[in-house]
């Protein structure tokens, strides 16, 4: 991290920017900027350059996509790392500001609220091929329990300040000094935050709510297994679906949310979007955890215990196992859903089974590059093992997909022959004149 001097400092070299007839200016009459963010970029590491990343640590959707939106408006966030900030907007607001374990999330936020707009630079993409290079780059946690470690501490600090009254003088700052270093070295000062045009405001405002409210999205990954081994085991949902609504407000809305990923995503690449999805279900039971810690430490007032990533080893973590649980409760879903897909005495309708087995598929391809980590550091395999390297499971899953339309032929077309096995009057398929040659 690194500081500007504050605006007695630079006097001496505005003369010679004038002379240069350099645009830019420290004047507040000018600008409000308060401090510039930089992307964060990893040493090479086997888990980048080799693995693809199955952690996400680039988190390229923020770095690439998110934090490019938010520049737009003035209201970069601090990562808490390669940042330069101006001096004398962190003397505004007393320095760095602590009561939570995501110091640096607090620290952005009150400097916009106090009327410092970020910005965001990078240089990685600015001018020429051979101009372009990172700023700063750092290490990755050295394991998955460590992965966990610090996102469970990045989700608690956010469900914290959420929780805080913003408006209490932080108790961990000397108040009498700052208010007598004030009087001695006066600080030139933007308008606040709440004076701004109220578009700004609210857009500000929003990019806040959003920051701090990611870890309660875990609910919905949560609601996601839950619904689906429920559909596999039962071959029901839990709940009524009016079809009118899923067609006229379901799909339109899938459709309209997948359009506007693509547009604020277009510089992420398919494979981080990817490696995004996937954490996003991995991480959904720790972020429960970081809420439950959050509140709890709101309750009573105890604060949880944190580490700096570097001090996190390839130890495991009871954090693994949720999902490890997950992965196996879905796999024997699985297995029993096909089991009494092709047994005719349970039949009822085809595609009562078919979408939970689909969907759950899915979850399992979504949380296995965790899962097989997880396993191999505990167990002490090479990241070599357990990985398609030679692309088997793509033969192996088209050859699966064959067999089971086969026999979903042969057991439901072939058996059915001349069968109607709901009552037309319902509106529900009938077999009755399905034959041999006929396609469903």
């Amino acid at each position: 991290m690194a500081y500007l001097g504050n605006s007695s400092d630079l006097k001496d070299h505005r003369s010679l920017r004038d002379k240069r007839k350099c645009p830019y200016s420290d004047s507040l009459e000018t600008t409000y900027l308060g401090w510039v963010q930089t992307p964060q970029y990893f040493e090479d590491c086997y888990k980048i350059k080799v693995l693809g990343d199955p952690c996400g640590h680039r988190n390229a959707v923020f770095f690439d996509a998110v934090q490019c939106g938010l520049d737009g408006y003035g209201s970069a966030l601090f990562a808490g790392t390669n940042a330069i900030f101006r001096r004398a907007a962190f003397d505004s607001i007393g320095g760095i500001k602590y009561g939570t374990l995501t110091e640096d999330s607090f620290t952005g936020f009150t400097l916009n609220q106090a009327g410092w707009d970020s910005a965001y630079f990078r240089k990685d993409w600015e001018g020429s091929a051979d101009e372009r290079f990172p700023l700063a780059s750092g290490l990755v946690p050295e394991s998955v329990a460590a992965t966990f470690k610090q996102r469970k501490r990045w989700a608690q600090g956010s469900c914290e300040i959420f929780l805080m009254d913003k408006r209490k003088p932080d108790q961990l700052m000397d108040r009498e000094w700052w208010e007598e270093f004030h009087r001695e070295h006066p600080v030139e000062l933007p308008p606040p935050g709440d004076d701004r045009e109220w578009k700004f405001r609210f857009m500000r405002r929003v990019f806040f709510f959003n920051t701090m409210y990611y870890p309660y999205h875990s609910f919905a990954a949560i609601a996601y297994y839950v619904v689906n081994i429920y559909m596999m085991l039962s071959g029901t949902l839990p709940f009524y679906l009016n079809t009118l609504v899923i067609l006229t407000a379901m799909v339109p809305y899938i459709l309209l949310r997948g359009l506007l990923n693509r547009l604020a995503h277009n510089t992420v690449s398919n494979v981080d979007a990817v490696h995004g999805q996937e954490m996003w279900f991995a991480l959904a039971p720790i972020y429960l955890w970081a809420l439950f810690d959050a509140y709890y430490s709101k309750i009573t007032g105890k604060h949880a215990r944190w580490a700096n990533t570097g001090g996190l080893g390839r130890n495991g973590s009871v954090m693994e196992v949720p999902n490890i649980v997950i992965f196996f409760v879905l796999l024997l879903s699985v297995v029993f859903t096909l089991y009494r897909f092709f047994r005719l005495s349970d039949f009822e309708v085809a595609w009562q089974w078919f979408p939970g087995l689909f969907f759950g598929v899915f979850l399992l391809a979504q949380i296995w590059p965790t899962v097989r980590m997880s396993v191999q550091e505990y167990l002490g395999w090479s990241y070599e093992s357990l990985r398609d390297t030679d692309k088997q499971v793509v033969f192996f899953a088209f050859a699966t997909l064959v067999a089971f339309l086969s026999q979903w032929k042969a057991v439901y077309v072939h058996s059915n022959s001349g069968k109607c096995l709901q009552d037309d009057d319902t509106g529900d398929f009938c077999l009755e004149n399905a034959g041999h040659g006929d396609v469903l």
